[in-house]
């Protein structure tokens, strides 16, 4: 599902993200009946969110976000000369309203290397951690494709996978959760996004996220003492042909440990009665599966955004925002998902000058969803980036995240879609 070049991912004014990531190469899991590891699967994902850049806050510096969450990285100089707007990018911004995709024209070689803007990043308390299957990403038989131990809490299920089977036969890629616990649990689905089956693979995710940001949550679902159930039918009812992908992204709390397990079957099988048998699948070595720590960032700037040029923060590329760290529960290794792959980024930023602010894609095509304040351009709202096509390519391309009155305060919130490229530059272009 990644399409990962020099890095990965973005943010926006107000928040950010994307999804899947390759830098990680897992060993070969074991093979055999499944129902062996049943109490082997399992351990806890590591921390390690990156550590400040430019200095950690200190000698009196703030050491929060302004929602409170502590600073993991700073970026506090940004000395470098903003690059100056041509006018005509300011006759093309004037007119152009959210998702649209305008050309940077004469300011695209300028943009890439200009100056940035000062911001600290931030970990949510409420963050949750993560369980990222996308490795094996296009498997072509049955078996297990991730599986870990969590709850109680609330963790996130990220699930991208394609049909590999040359075979005519549909594949489906559900949601297992076994309870070995003495006693009922319970499951509440906060969110959901599901998309998909499609070869369309940016356009699969950008629905998924519009549709996860939209969503409410479900009635609590029992999980009997000892047994084993579908956590979701709508994704088992999702049937993958041939080289279609399936995504899901999934924030559900449990209220006590149960194993969860993502599977690979035939479209008419019950997951759920024949995952005690299935053979963990091998990962692949272009893909991650693991459980990552904290799937959530706070870009906050310091201070307003000056509006005596464009300036830009680099996103998805292990720089502003480091890759999210983690275990995989199958076998211990410690994993990096490049691209920060369904991680949601909540940007927060003054602008000091009547501005536009917008996403250029560095590293490819790019594709996304959000949910930006009001404007100028709009009255705010889900929305996915861009809106009228599929994906912004990486040719001088930008695709607007809003117009903004001097003064007004900008919160967002954004996730990239599963398939585009990265870096992206979050930029801010003062108009007249």
């Amino acid at each position: 599902m990644r399409r990962v070049h020099a890095s990965v991912l973005v943010a926006i004014a107000g928040a950010l993200f994307l999804a899947c990531g390759n830098d990680f190469v897992a060993d070969d899991v074991p093979s055999g009946p499944y129902l062996t590891q049943d109490a082997a699967v399992g351990g806890d994902a590591t921390t390690g969110d990156g550590g400040a850049r430019d200095g950690s806050a200190g000698d009196g510096a703030a050491t929060t976000c302004s929602d409170g969450s502590p600073i993991v990285a700073e970026f506090a100089s940004c000395p470098d000369t903003p690059a100056s707007v041509p006018a005509a990018l300011s006759t093309s911004l004037a007119s152009a309203t959210r998702g649209d995709v305008i050309s940077l024209g004469d300011a695209a070689t300028a943009e890439s290397t200009t100056s940035c803007f000062p911001v600290r990043v931030c970990v949510p308390a409420s963050a949750p951690p993560m369980m990222f299957s996308d490795s094996p990403e296009s498997p072509a038989s049955s078996g297990v494709l991730y599986a870990d131990v969590v709850g109680p809490g609330t963790v996130r299920i990220y699930v991208y996978h394609t049909n590999g089977g040359n075979d005519g036969i549909q594949r489906k890629f559900p949601v297992v959760v076994l309870n070995q616990g003495a006693t009922d649990a319970h499951a509440t689905i906060l969110q959901k996004g599901l998309a998909g089956p499609s070869g369309t693979y940016v356009a699969v995710g950008k629905a998924a996220i519009t549709r996860w940001l939209a969503s409410t949550e479900s009635a609590p679902i029992t999980i009997p003492a000892g047994q084993r159930i579908l956590l979701d039918s709508d994704l088992d009812a999702l049937h993958a042909s041939y080289t279609e992908l399936v995504h899901g992204i999934i924030d559900v709390s449990f209220d006590a440990p149960v194993k969860v397990s993502v599977v690979s079957v035939q479209a008419g099988d019950d997951a759920a009665s024949i995952t005690a048998g299935l053979s963990l699948l091998p990962a692949d070595v272009d893909h991650e599966r693991a459980t990552f720590v904290g799937a959530a960032r706070v870009i906050e700037a310091e201070g307003l955004v000056a509006g005596d040029g464009i300036r830009k923060i680099s996103l998805g590329g292990n720089e502003t925002d480091a890759n999210l760290k983690g275990t995989d529960a199958v076998d211990g290794a410690t994993a990096s998902l490049g691209g920060n792959y369904g991680v949601l980024y909540t940007l927060l930023a003054g602008v000091s000058s009547h501005a536009s602010l917008v996403l250029v894609p560095r590293g490819g095509a790019w594709g996304g969803s959000g949910d930006v304040t009001a404007g100028e351009d709009s009255d705010g709202g889900a929305l996915a980036f861009p809106s009228a096509i599929e994906s912004a390519p990486a040719d001088g391309s930008a695709v607007v995240l809003g117009r903004f009155a001097n003064g007004a305060n900008v919160r967002a919130h954004f996730m990239s879609a599963g398939g585009s490229s990265l870096p992206v530059h979050l930029a801010s272009i003062p108009l007249p």
